[in-house]
C-alpha cells in the first residue's frame, strides 16, 4: 500500500505544475445568469479582447513635455506583449500636426472641443485626465501579469506634475492572481509549519507524526495532481480546498493516531494494536468520511462555477481522504514508533479538564 502510494503520488506531481490562476471576472458569472449568455454573445460577435485604460491626470499633461510624453506612451503601449490595440488622443489627432508636440493651449482648446475626444473617455470634460485605451488579447494569468508590469514601468516615466495608474476589470484580475499567489506562496507554508509544530508539541518527536504527514502529502499531491491534469485551474474559491482538505485529512489522521498510541500502551504488537484501533473506528471514519464528503458535494449544485468546482474537488479529495485512511493508513501505522506519552504535567491537566468542560457544554 505504501509503493503504491509513492507511485500515485508521484504520478499526480507532474500535474500539480499544469494549474493555473484564472480569475478573469467571468469566471465567476452564474450559469444560468442572462447576463453571461449576453456576454458569452458579445464575445462571439466582437472577440475575447478585453480593454484597460492607462490613466494620466494633472496640469503636467498640457505641456510640451506632457504632450510627446503622451505620444510616446501610445506608441511604445503598441509593443507590450499581448495588446491588440490603442486608441488615444495621439491616435486621433496626430495626423493634424505633422510636428509634435502641437502647441499645448491650442491643442487643449481642440480636444475639449471635439465631442468624440469627450465621449470616447480620452479626456475629461474639464480637461484634467486624459485615457489610453489599450484592447488586450485573451491573456493567461502569467501572461497577463507581465503585460500589466509593462504598462506600469512605462507609466513609471511620466512628467513631473501627472499622476497616472491602470483602470479596468484586467487590473482587478491582476490583483485577484497576486493575492492567489501570495496565499499560496506564504500563507500556506506558514499554515504548514504551525501545524508541524503544534503535532511536534503534541507528539514530542518527529518519528511519531511521519505518518500523518505521509497521508497528508499522499492525499494533497495527488488531488491538485488530478486536477491539473483535467484541466482545472485555480482562483480565490477553490484554492479553499487546499486548506480544508488538509485540515481534515489532519485531523483524522490525529484521532486514529490518539487511540493507536493508547492500545499499543499495553505491550501488544504494533500490527495487533492497528487491527483493535480499525475493529473500533472503521465505521467512524467511513461514515464521517461520506457525510463530509455528501455536504461538500451539496456545493456542485450552485450556479457559479467556482463554487461548483470547489463543491466537486473538496467532495473527491474527502473520499480520496477516506480511502487513504482505511487502506494506507494502517500501513504506515503498522510501522509507526508509536512512542509514549509523557507524563502530563499540572498545567496539561488543568488545560485537559478544561477543554472537556468546553466540548460538554458545547455539545
Amino acid at each position: 500500500m505504501i509503493g503504491l502510494s509513492v507511485t500515485l503520488a508521484a504520478a499526480s506531481a507532474p500535474g500539480t505544475l499544469l494549474l493555473e490562476n484564472d480569475n478573469s471576472p467571468q469566471t465567476f458569472f452564474s450559469r444560468s445568469a442572462p447576463s453571461r449568455d449576453a456576454y458569452e454573445r458579445f464575445q462571439r460577435t466582437f472577440g475575447t479582447d478585453s480593454a484597460l485604460r492607462l490613466v494620466v491626470s494633472g496640469p503636467g499633461i498640457w505641456t510640451p513635455l506632457g504632450l510627446q510624453w503622451l505620444a510616446d506612451l501610445e506608441t511604445q503601449s503598441s509593443n507590450v506583449v499581448g495588446v491588440a490595440g490603442v486608441a488615444g488622443l495621439y491616435t486621433h489627432h496626430s495626423f493634424h500636426f505633422p510636428d509634435w508636440p502641437p502647441p499645448a493651449t491650442l491643442f487643449r482648446t481642440l480636444v475639449l472641443d471635439d465631442a468624440l475626444d469627450i465621449d470616447a473617455g480620452w479626456v475629461s470634460a474639464d480637461g484634467t485626465t486624459v485615457t489610453v485605451i489599450v484592447a488586450l488579447h485573451d491573456l493567461p494569468a502569467n501572461q497577463l501579469r507581465e503585460t500589466l508590469g509593462g504598462f506600469e514601468h512605462l507609466l513609471s516615466r511620466a512628467p513631473p506634475e501627472t499622476e497616472t495608474w491602470i483602470a479596468g476589470l484586467p487590473v482587478i484580475q491582476g490583483s485577484l492572481d497576486r493575492a492567489l499567489l501570495d496565499f499560496s506562496m506564504h500563507y500556506l507554508p506558514v499554515l504548514g509549519l504551525l501545524l508541524v509544530g503544534l503535532l511536534l508539541l503534541v507528539f514530542r518527536s518527529f518519528a511519531s507524526i511521519l505518518p500523518l504527514l505521509f497521508l497528508v502529502g499522499v492525499c494533497e499531491i495527488t488531488l491538485l495532481g488530478a486536477m491539473g491534469y483535467s484541466g482545472a485551474s485555480l482562483n480565490m474559491i477553490t484554492i479553499l480546498l487546499v486548506p480544508l482538505v488538509l485540515v481534515i485529512s489532519l485531523a483524522t489522521a490525529v484521532h486514529i493516531m490518539l487511540r493507536f498510541r493508547r492500545v499499543c500502551e499495553t505491550g501488544i504488537s504494533r500490527r495487533e494494536a492497528v487491527r483493535l484501533t480499525y475493529a473500533e473506528k472503521v465505521w467512524p471514519v467511513l461514515w464521517t468520511g461520506l457525510t463530509t464528503a455528501v455536504a461538500f458535494g451539496s456545493l456542485f449544485t450552485s450556479p457559479v462555477p467556482p463554487v461548483k468546482d470547489l463543491g466537486l474537488w473538496t467532495a473527491l479529495g474527502l473520499g480520496l481522504l477516506t480511502a487513504a485512511t482505511l487502506t494506507l493508513y494502517p500501513a504506515l501505522l503498522s510501522l509507526a514508533q508509536p512512542g509514549r506519552r509523557p507524563k502530563s504535567t499540572p498545567f496539561e491537566q488543568r488545560l485537559r479538564t478544561l477543554g472537556r468542560s468546553c466540548a460538554h457544554w458545547a455539545i
